[in-house]
């Protein structure tokens, strides 16, 4: 089992999005997981292009427009690799990378769609805080990226896409993490960090990485 995570990101030269990308790398990113590789996705590069952990893209990132772009472009750029699943998911996500090879473990290899479940007019998508692909369905993204709406926003986007193949999402689950304590889960492979401050969820970041370190003692 082959699993890619691509990270959307964005470089905001020491920012709030950048400390993001360092407090991926230095709790859930850094620990190794056979099979799981991580990519970091971003815009406002000269050429498309990975170098080491990063995908970077000539998308002119601006705002949430480009969203759909820039993971296009990491589907192209990172077609030649071999994997089983994309796992697209955004900078305030925690991953638990092993309990996400377990959870995909026993999924379908071909027509795997599949998020937390969200509704636009009747179109159901998977969020775009994390969803899997299967590659068959990467490379139908590729080949029909001409379908691909990008007045919506990404994650209802590649759902409207897919939808014309006859794909649609099927349900799987992520802990919002809306505030830290005692009662915080540790069996989730997805967690999103949604307070209303970013240094909060930041540190969140640090804390649930400690109860995960802390479940495996």
């Amino acid at each position: 089992m082959k699993i890619l995570i691509i990270v959307l990101s964005y470089d905001d030269n020491g920012g709030i999005y950048s400390k993001f990308y360092e407090s991926q790398k230095n709790t859930w990113d850094s620990i190794d997981v056979e099979g799981v590789n991580t990519f970091y996705l971003f815009g406002n590069h000269d050429k498309n292009e990975i170098v080491d952990d990063k995908i970077l893209t000539e998308v002119v990132d601006y705002d949430t427009s480009s969203c759909g772009y820039k993971t296009i472009k990491s589907f192209e750029l990172t077609k030649h690799l071999e994997y089983d699943y994309i796992f697209r998911t955004n900078s305030s996500s925690y991953i638990d990378k092993q309990l996400l090879v377990e959870y995909v473990d026993d999924k379908p290899l071909n027509n795997y769609y599949s998020g937390v479940i969200g509704d636009y007019r009747g179109l159901n998508f998977a969020s775009g805080s994390g969803y899997f692909l299967s590659k068959n369905l990467v490379d139908l993204v590729i080949e029909k990226s001409n379908l691909w709406n990008h007045v919506l926003i990404d994650d209802v986007a590649i759902a409207d896409l897919l939808r014309t193949l006859d794909i649609t999402p099927t349900k799987n689950s992520r802990h919002d993490v809306l505030h830290y304590d005692d009662n915080t889960p540790n069996n989730y492979y997805h967690y999103r960090l949604r307070t209303s401050n970013r240094d909060v969820d930041i540190n969140n970041m640090f804390n649930i990485f400690n109860l995960k370190q802390n479940k495996t003692k």
